[in-house]
């Protein structure tokens, strides 16, 4: 006999039926309308452990319906089952559903979101599962024929990203404790998110001590991301839920929040443990910054009559080596300029090489900031529209500087040269390809942009790790609309500064490139096909 519990619509197009029967084998479970018939997309089973039994008795039904149908005027029911159940259609039967299910049922429910069968999005929907998710919260779980832990998840809130990792164990010797089915999801503020899971990737050498209960291959670890929008909100919660002939659990952590530096870290410390290198490139795509070219602000300053300069300093010389830097920049610009200094706090030497070039000058007006390489540009807080972005590096060797007067008469908004040193020696350089170059790697150049031509609404950066991603994404976007002038500099050779000197002694120089590289793969991917002139 067929028994209804719960009915509710969760999508404009989908209609979710729970319930149980008598026996394990039910099939045609089906929408009776007046004149059709609307048979399930999916329909998963489940133990219920309120009826007594380990049988598969327990079911949840999902129904693509019409966005407007009026789902009173039908009726559930099984092939060879006499008994009819009006369909309710009312919105509070979901959270009926949620404070009053079974853990079987609702752990199954979490499971088909992780699979992307139901999809929970919009902060209503999701406040009335958070308490039930959070309820759920543990690392481990453990059955006399299965087991599993989750042991790290991490979330770099900036990035919009996320990665966990652990593992399950069960008898594969029996075929009847093979896992059936297991999904991820992240529960974030506005959103549950299915997660890109790995299975029986990692290796888990540490689990030997099951070897006695469980049969085990060595490679049990999962590992799973997920790239959020940021109109999910906040990442809060990682869930993995799994399905076995017999049982099923489900594991929930809080994730801690960390900087993507240090999530890279934790990824080069998974990346030597997995079983394949083809896992690793997933794992890398996932992080890889979600981006495209920015619609700029069709209503920009054009003539700009304010002298007032910005100057974006990524210094990569020694801290005292400023003072020569702003130096060298004043004479360019002939007056006075702000100074925003690229790093997450200035060291003691770099403020008395700064205080030092301002009593040299005379120039009491200054202001000077810093912001971490990760700051989105659309946030900073200048004075002015100008803004002059450059490597120490690069304005002592790629003189002369771009001329400011092309953007104060309004000829462009951009006005960029960038050192190619194979492109430079061309007779006649290709621009197309010098593009393409500026959008796959960072390169030496002194930018001096119109920042009115920003859109109004901030968050187009969100993701990029680096001022010089950020300012690459901006200019190529100015160039696309033909806003902006790019040409190479002269000089033959050039001689890199210390990059990333202040990741470096956090985290390492390869995690430095690790950001560059995924900042870069993200830009080309966001520019690929674009034509330049």
């Amino acid at each position: 006999m067929l028994h209804l519990d719960f009915d509710f619509r969760i999508e404009p197009t989908r209609h979710v039926v729970v319930g149980w029967c008598d026996t394990e084998c039910l099939n045609g479970l089906y929408l009776q309308g007046d004149d059709h018939i609307i048979f399930p997309l999916l329909v998963s089973d489940h133990p219920r452990r309120d009826l007594r039994s380990n049988d598969l008795r327990g079911f949840i039904a999902i129904f693509e319906v019409k966005a407007q149908s009026d789902l009173q005027r039908y009726e559930f029911r099984a092939e060879g089952e006499g008994s009819l159940f009006p369909i309710d259609d009312v919105a509070e039967n979901f959270g009926l559903f949620v404070s009053k299910s079974v853990d079987e049922t609702f752990w199954d429910f979490c499971l088909q979101v992780g699979c992307g069968e139901i999809s929970i999005a919009g902060a209503a929907l999701v406040s009335v599962m958070r308490p039930r998710i959070k309820s759920m919260i543990g690392n481990y779980a453990e059955t006399q024929k299965m087991a599993g832990g989750m042991d790290l998840a991490v979330a770099a809130q900036a990035s919009n990203v996320a990665l966990l990792c652990g593992w399950t164990a069960s008898d594969r010797a029996n075929t009847s404790d093979h896992p059936l089915r297991r999904a991820g999801f992240a529960l974030c503020e506005n959103a549950l998110v299915p997660l890109k899971m790995h299975w029986d990737c990692h290796l888990r050498p540490d689990l030997n001590t099951f070897g006695d209960r469980f049969s085990l291959t060595g490679s049990e670890g999962y590992v799973g991301t997920v790239h959020t929008n940021p109109d999910h909100g906040q990442i809060e919660t990682l869930v993995v839920s799994a399905r076995y002939r017999r049982g099923q659990f489900v594991l929930a952590r809080e994730v801690e929040d960390v900087s993507f530096a240090r999530m890279l870290v934790v990824v080069r410390q998974i990346e030597g443990q997995l079983s394949s290198p083809e896992f690793n490139a997933d794992i890398r795509e996932a992080l890889r910054p979600n981006i495209k070219a920015i619609e700029l602000n069709t209503d920009f300053t054009r003539t700009i009559n304010d002298s007032r300069v910005t100057l974006v300093l990524e210094h990569d010389g020694q801290d005292s080596d400023i003072r020569d830097v702003l130096r060298h920049c004043h004479q360019e610009f002939g007056h006075g300029f702000d100074l925003i200094v690229i790093n997450t706090s200035l060291s003691k030497a770099t403020k008395r090489a700064i205080a030092a070039y301002q009593n040299e000058a005379a120039y009491t007006d200054m202001i000077v900031s810093c912001y971490a390489p990760d700051h989105p540009i659309d946030r900073w807080n200048i004075r002015g529209e100008i803004v002059v972005f450059a490597r120490s590096s690069s304005i002592i060797q790629l003189a002369p500087f771009p001329d400011i007067k092309v953007l104060k008469l309004a000829k462009v908004s951009a006005t960029v040269i960038v050192h190619d040193p194979i492109l430079a020696i061309a007779t006649k350089p290709n621009m197309a390809q010098l593009a393409k170059n500026l959008a796959a790697r960072r390169m030496p150049m002194i930018a001096m942009i119109n920042m009115s031509n920003l859109p109004a609404e901030p968050g187009h950066f969100a993701g990029l790790n680096s001022v010089d991603a950020q300012m690459r994404l901006l200019i190529l976007s100015m160039w696309k609309a033909k806003r902006a002038q790019v040409t190479l500099a002269t000089p033959a050779q050039f001689f890199d500064g210390m990059a990333g000197r202040q990741v470096d002694e956090e985290h390492g120089r390869k995690i430095f490139y690790d950001l560059l590289s995924l900042d870069s793969e993200a830009i080309a991917y966001a520019f690929a096909g674009v034509e330049y002139e």
